[in-house]
């Protein structure tokens, strides 16, 4: 890092003034006043959303203060680049091995890449290190439900709460799993409490939207998921599902421009792309449709719905083969497509 002129003077004239003071040492304590001067300006850019601008100068700093890392992983996050995300929290934890947060940080970036066992060992990390952390239980039992261990994620859920009563995401996890436990009076019990405890608090009011669509509550749903919006009208993923909410009571094109919408804020966004997906096909845009679930599909290339849906539109579009390939897929995932099973006896009967 080349100093500036003034202090290159500055620090001679000191040296020569206070000859007891090492040079080296000097030089030191000067290049460190600096980088403590980027470092705040940094922060100062990180917090107006100034990333790139923010990025340069922790880059400038980083090997003075470790925090940088974190800061810059989370600019990488912000626009999409998890698994550089990943790489940078990995060396705040070289250097931080027993910083709960880190690893909590480097979980949830790692749910996004959808490496669910990546993420669960990190949370179980960060819960080793702060036994006490509702929010930590929280997050691995939500990647307990992902991986389909749904006693496992229940106890995390209520180890969460014996700690906090009241904390809300930990109501909503724990309404999740109890939904995918079919106990749905107990999942939507769970959502109320935690709209209680915090009328605020958006992703409530979606999920608890999902829960009456699921139970066949459009109208319902549709005024939790314009609650949600409007508490978080930047937030992709609630967007994404009042999309979803609006197509399914036949309002097409105000669904398009949600999805669309989300899809300019996070253009990795998969359920937006799985939703824009339905409202083509519902449309007759089947080309459209089919470029949505190809995009869903590498994402997140295991998710067996996308298959079944992208398998009924090749169909539509006389992809027999395509199709069939798509369906078998979707059963190798889960047996339980019964559509797909249909549609390959159908395709076998004709030929395929």
């Amino acid at each position: 890092m080349k100093l500036p002129v003034f202090l290159v003077i500055a620090s001679t004239v000191a040296g020569l003034v206070a000859g007891s003071l090492p040079q080296l040492g000097f030089y030191d304590w000067l290049y460190e006043q600096k980088a403590k001067v980027i470092y705040e300006r940094a922060k100062a850019q990180y917090f107006r959303r100034e990333m790139l601008e923010a990025m340069q100068n922790f880059e400038q700093v980083k090997l003075w203060f470790d925090n940088s890392y974190w800061y810059m992983a989370d600019i990488e996050s912000y626009y999409g680049n998890h698994r550089c995300a990943v790489a940078l929290f990995n060396t705040f934890l070289e250097h931080k091995p027993a910083d709960a947060a880190g690893y909590n940080a480097r979980a949830f970036e790692r749910y996004l890449l959808h490496d669910y066992v990546g993420a669960l060992g990190d949370y179980t990390k960060a819960i080793n290190l702060d036994k006490t952390n509702a929010e930590f239980l929280a997050h691995r039992a939500h990647m307990w439900h992902r991986l389909q261990a749904l006693d496992t994620a229940l106890s995390d859920c209520n180890k969460a709460l014996k700690i906090n009563p009241h904390h809300p995401y930990a109501l909503v996890v724990r309404g999740i799993v109890r939904s995918s436990r079919n106990e749905k009076k107990a999942a939507m019990r769970d959502y109320d409490l935690a709209i209680q405890y915090n009328p605020d608090y958006g992703y409530a009011y979606s999920i608890r939207g999902g829960q009456r669509t699921c139970n066949g509550d459009y109208k319902g749903a549709l005024k939790d998921h314009l609650k949600a919006v409007s508490l978080d009208p930047k937030n992709p993923d609630l967007l994404g599902d009042y999309g979803n909410i609006l197509s399914l009571n036949g309002r097409m094109s105000e669904a398009l421009i949600q999805l669309d919408r989300a899809l300019s804020i996070d253009s990795n966004n998969q359920m937006a792309y799985w939703h824009r997906g339905y409202v083509y096909d519902r449309l007759g845009e089947l080309k459209k449709a089919l470029n949505d679930y190809d995009r869903t599909l590498e994402l997140d290339p295991t998710w067996d719905p996308a298959y079944n849906r992208r398998g009924q539109v090749k169909f539509k579009l006389n992809d027999k083969v395509g199709a069939k390939r798509d369906f078998q897929t979707a059963l190798k995932y889960n047996q339980k497509w019964e559509c797909a099973r249909d549609m390959l006896k159908k395709l076998e009967v004709e030929g395929f």
